[in-house]
């Protein structure tokens, strides 16, 4: 038998050569990388879209708004409206005022009761020798009887105007602070908006 001519051979070396360099070239992930790269520039202008939607905002700001220990700052400046709590009570962050001391805290608004009270850490806070003030008795505001000394002291809801309140101050600690009808809600007007699950104030 003869060998094989020499010719053919050397160009099919070469010829494998060069196939095998344009085969290392050719990465076989670029597609697929390309492919994921698309994807997830999708998934965060999706995502981008969905956090600038109207809606998804404001539950984000009632969020965030629950969240805080001071959580009811006004949806504007200039409207007097406040977020319904994640608990539904109707908070306002108030500053309590007496003689150049100021008290900052949650209280809660409530129709149901006559007068604002507050826990005996307000007197402490502000000075006030709390058995100084009109006794009175509170037992139809928490289910039982609960003695209170009534004082009077400057309201300041931003940005509402600041209103002289009588307020009645426990001895017992854990009594709520909250913002009754005498002094306060006889002097404005409560609108709860449930389509945007908030309420306002208007002065009287």
């Amino acid at each position: 038998m003869f060998d094989p001519p020499l010719t053919p051979l050397f160009f099919h070396r070469k010829n494998q050569s060069r196939f095998r360099l344009v085969k290392r070239t050719n990465f076989p992930f670029t597609r697929p990388l390309t492919v994921a790269l698309v994807v997830v520039i999708s998934l965060m202008s999706g995502i981008t879209a969905y956090y600038e939607s109207p809606a998804i905002i404001d539950s984000i700001h009632r969020l965030s708004e629950s969240n805080s220990p001071l959580r009811n700052s006004p949806k504007t400046s200039s409207q007097p409206c406040w977020y319904v709590a994640s608990d539904k009570s109707l908070s306002l962050q108030t500053t309590i005022s007496n003689n150049g001391r100021n008290f900052t805290d949650l209280f809660q608004v409530d129709t149901g009761a006559w007068i604002s009270v507050a826990p005996v850490e307000l007197a402490n806070s502000l000075g006030l020798d709390l058995y100084s003030g009109t006794p009175v008795t509170l037992g139809g505001i928490f289910g039982q009887q609960e003695k209170g000394y009534i004082h009077s002291v400057d309201v300041t809801i931003p940005p509402l105007a600041s209103v002289t309140v009588p307020i009645a101050i426990t001895a017992n600690s854990l009594v709520p602070y909250t913002l009754g009808r005498q002094g306060f809600l006889d002097q404005f007007s409560l609108q709860v908006q449930l389509s945007s699950n908030t309420f306002c104030l208007t002065r009287i």
